[in-house]
């Protein structure tokens, strides 16, 4: 493909393959790719799918800032703009347009003073110990553990969602845990309520492999999964949310469940019902349809 006719969606989805590219081989968090996503999304939304890369001009960068700014803190357009400005600039390394894009001289980052002002008028987010301590007392066991080692080790919810049980040392209260996105070395010691709540989390936690020890929830990823979610092609987080939604209200108040007898969970007042139209509910453009008599 020449730049004379790379389109902004043909643009997008060369960069978002190399990302995810580098995400199977785990240079790239799966974090920062949704980054990525989001921002080629809001592109999309601004510029069209089928404009031409080299016609954007400044003033059409201009625009975006303007509006990125309208619902974003500083420190977000800021990021925005370094992602939108690196995945332009990928086009030109990569050789698929002839020359750079041209962004102008007002797409770029906050100032710095900028950032001091909203870190000043947001105030210090600061959590006092009678604050740390009601959170500890109304947290169920897991997040208990979650918020000692926010404090304790400065792990974000990324850090515990991907901690392996091999980095955690209970006998001499210590974690050895590189960060995930940078592979710098990270070694913390462990407080003594950490190291409490480490065990007591994990002699109730649920074996690998164990299906049958939570069956309930097991079975319904099953059927979200078979008669949703892989029947879907999904363009970002909101379709996503969307489409569970709408699933998990047939799931309960439509779909009939062969392990209760063919009931619905919960019923409305038109189940049983002998007269009236029969009428057809569609969910998810018909995916999902509920058959019911008119009230």
């Amino acid at each position: 493909m020449n730049g004379d006719g790379l389109t902004v969606k043909d643009l997008l989805n060369r960069f978002l393959t190399v990302k995810q590219n580098r995400v199977d081989s785990a240079e790239l968090s799966p974090r920062t790719f949704r980054d990525y996503k989001d921002v080629c999304d809001r592109i999309i939304t601004a510029f069209g799918p089928n404009r031409l890369v080299i016609d954007l001009a400044a003033d059409d960068f201009e625009s975006l800032r303007a509006e990125i700014s309208n619902r974003r803190s500083a420190v977000s357009v800021g990021n925005e703009v370094q992602r939108t400005r690196t995945i332009f600039r990928y086009a030109y390394e990569a050789g698929l347009i002839d020359k750079p894009v041209r962004f102008g001289p007002d797409f770029v980052r906050p100032k710095q003073k900028a950032l001091r002002k909203q870190r000043r008028e947001n105030g210090k987010k600061l959590f006092s110990s009678a604050d740390i301590n009601a959170l500890l007392d109304a947290a169920p066991l897991q997040l208990k553990t979650m918020i000692l080692l926010g404090i304790n080790c400065a792990f974000g919810n990324g850090d515990c969602g991907t901690l392996p049980m091999s980095v955690i040392d209970l006998k001499t209260g210590w974690i050895d845990y590189p960060r995930p996105k940078t592979e710098v070395e990270r070694r913390c010691p462990l407080w003594q309520e950490t190291v409490a709540a480490l065990r007591e989390w994990l002699s109730v936690r649920l074996p690998p492999r164990s299906p049958n020890l939570n069956a309930y929830l097991e079975r319904y990823f099953g059927s979200l999964k078979s008669e949703c979610l892989n029947k879907m092609i999904f363009f970002g987080d909101p379709s996503l949310r969307r489409a569970v939604k709408a699933f998990l209200i047939h799931y309960h108040d439509e779909r009939n469940h062969q392990g209760l007898g063919n009931r619905i969970i919960s019923p409305s007042d038109e189940v049983g019902a002998t007269a009236g139209k029969i009428e057809c509910r569609e969910r998810l453009g018909g995916m999902l349809r509920y058959y019911h008599r008119a009230a």
